[in-house]
Order: C-alpha cells, then structure tokens, then sequence
C-alpha cells in the first residue's frame, strides 16, 4: 500500500486512511503519496515536495513536534513537583494541571508563593505601615486581618474580665483593658486602611472604595445630628451600606490580575 504523511503529526500513514492513527486527526483527501514513482509524473512529483514540506516544517507539524517533546520531557515527573525546570525554584509553586478547554500542553502560568502568617504581619506594621500604593495578595490582606481579629477578641475579653458591672463608669472609664483596646484600634488603623487599598489595587481598582462603608455611617450619624431622621432615609442608607460592603468583600476575596496595572506589577504572576 502506499504511503503518505500526517500533515498534524508528520507520522507516516496508509494512503486512503480516514483518520490519523497516531494524532486521530480527520486526514485530508488531496494527499499524495511518498512511495510512488515521482519520475514519471513531475506534477506528481512537484504535489509531493509540497506535501513533504508541509509535513516536515508546516506550522501543525511544528506545533505537534513541540508538544510531543514537551510532554516526553515531563512524561516520568507526575505533576512537576520538583523535577526538571522547577527543582530548584523555591520562590514559585510548580504549574498546576492542565486546564480543561485549552489545547495540549498548555499550563498555568507559575506564581509566587503565598504569605505566611509572620511575613503578612511584618510587612503591614513594618514595611508598608503607612504603604498606601503598591499591590497586595489576598494572603497579606487576610492573615493580617485574621490577626486583628485575634487582637480584638483577646483585649474584648480581658476588658471584660476586669470590668467592675456594679458601677458602669468603670466598664470603660475607669478599666486600663478598655482604653488600651482604643490604643490598639487606633494603632492599627493606618496598617489596616494601607493594606485594603493595596488589596483593591491588585485587582485592579482605586482604594477609596474602601469608605464606601465609612461615608454610609457618617452620613447616618448626619441626620441624626441634622435631626432629618426617617426610617424611610435610614433604611436607604443602611442598604447602600450593605450593598457596598458585600462588594468590598467580593472584591477582597478576589484573584491578583497577572498583567502589571498603574499601581506596579502583579505580586504573584511572576
């Protein structure tokens, strides 16, 4: 029988086979065999170098050849965890799987490793105190949110631990664990103002949406002081709120955007 070329995969295969028995792509009806006597037909001849060049350096056998190479180099490492390229790259996590819909041997893009509890509490009191540009990962922003929510339940305790009920101006005034509660609240407020517009800044949007929730009580506290209270204007303002903070956390809940933005590169798409 005669022979002829995959033009996906470059194998050889029989002529007149619907399928390509080693790519299983549909194969073309205009092939020309590579085992004919090309002396006697030079038309023939001059189909078959096409073919032949096709075959050997076209774009789809190109792009075959690569990918078969890449999967027989990692074909012996499972899921890239710690062979080949990726040994000694203790910064980046390995790829991951490929993703389904895209075509093979394609896989994700390599990123940073996420923060650590103590490098999320060094970087936002000590780097980037009062660090209000510049990116950061949601690893940053939630291990250091974590914290204050430890710092705030261990001093509410304390507080009330040592508050004295039978007289009420001792349960604040007169009670150290209270005011330095206050201390702590107003120590920590710069950081955490810093790292949440940071955080909005790495997927991409101004930190000033961030007192969204702020400018909603200020304006309730307003009409009060203004005396234009309703519960018709309360209610709308408290729903504004709501709706405004369940974004905010959609938003801090968010991935990094991998390309870099106005605000500086992706801290974790290399």
């Amino acid at each position: 029988m005669e022979e002829t070329r995959c033009p996906f995969c470059g194998e050889k295969v029989y002529l007149g086979l619907d399928r390509c028995p080693y790519c299983a792509e549909h194969l073309p009806d205009n092939l020309q065999p590579i085992n004919g006597n090309a002396a006697a037909n030079p038309s023939w001849n001059q189909a078959q170098n096409q073919a032949g060049n096709n075959a050997q350096g076209g774009y789809l056998w190109r792009q075959a050849a690569a990918e078969k190479q890449h999967q027989n180099q990692y074909q012996d490492h499972g899921q890239y965890q710690g062979h080949g390229q990726y040994q000694g790259q203790s910064q980046y996590q390995a790829p991951g799987e490929q993703p389904y819909g895209y075509h093979q041997g394609y896989q994700v893009r390599p990123y940073a490793q996420t923060m650590s509890f103590g490098q999320s509490l060094r970087t936002c009191l000590i780097d980037k105190y009062a660090t209000f540009s510049g990116r950061a990962r949601r690893s940053e922003f939630w291990w250091f949110f974590l914290a204050q929510v430890i710092i705030n339940t261990i001093l509410s305790s304390v507080s009330g631990a040592t508050a004295d009920y039978s007289n009420l101006t001792s349960i604040s005034w007169n009670n150290p664990a209270w005011w330095l509660s206050i201390v702590v609240w107003l120590a920590l407020l710069v950081p955490n103002l810093a790292v949440a517009a940071r955080r909005l800044h790495d997927t991409g949007r101004s930190g000033w949406f961030q007192i969204i929730p702020y400018a909603t009580m200020m304006l309730a506290s307003l009409t009060t002081i203004l005396k234009v209270w309703s519960f018709t204007v309360n209610a709308l303002i408290l729903a504004a709120g709501l709706a405004g903070s369940i974004v905010l956390l959609v938003w801090f809940c968010s991935d990094s955007t991998p390309n870099p933005n106005k605000w500086g590169p992706s801290p974790k798409y290399n």
